[in-house]
């Protein structure tokens, strides 16, 4: 990866705080740290995904001018959080929910038992989670959701 460089007036580099900050992140996660260091090639990285106990999924999606792009957390046992993944779909219809949801249990998220979804009301995800997971599953609207809805509704009468 190439560096900015800034120089001054004298043509000495002047250090960039952001640059700094940013090359001193580690861009691997730990468990990823761990799967490379065991030999886990990519191919064979999904397999080690049935280890995380996710007991709960935050499910939302974020709009990017005609695109939206569905972000999933998983929360394990111990309260570890988990990005399971990012899916792009022109909305938060049924099809594209479903089509990233599955997407989870080919890599390892198990669909025979029950967690916890929270999700922002859309009945298409709300869909898209009964038919992957079956009705065991609950799916509850977030609180920041529920209350931009209430105030909404408040405003409209």
């Amino acid at each position: 990866m190439k560096r900015p460089r800034v120089v001054d007036r004298d043509g000495r580099e002047v250090p960039l705080d952001a640059w700094s900050k940013l090359a001193s992140a580690d861009p691997l996660g730990q468990r990823a740290l761990e799967q490379m260091a065991i030999g886990v090639a990519t191919r064979k990285y999904a397999r080690t995904l049935g280890a995380l106990d996710v007991c709960a999924v935050f499910i939302d999606g974020i709009h990017f001018g005609e695109h939206v792009v569905l972000c999933a957390l998983g929360v394990d046992a111990t309260g570890a959080k988990h990005v399971l993944g990012l899916w792009e779909g022109a909305t938060e219809n049924e099809v594209a929910c479903k089509s990233m949801l599955e997407n989870f249990v080919e890599r390892g998220l198990a669909s025979n038992r029950s967690r916890l979804f929270i999700i922002d009301g859309s009945k298409g995800l709300r869909a898209a989670i009964r038919s992957v997971f079956g009705k065991r599953t609950l799916a509850r609207r977030c609180v920041k959701h529920t209350s931009v809805r209430r105030s909404t509704l408040r405003r409209a009468s």
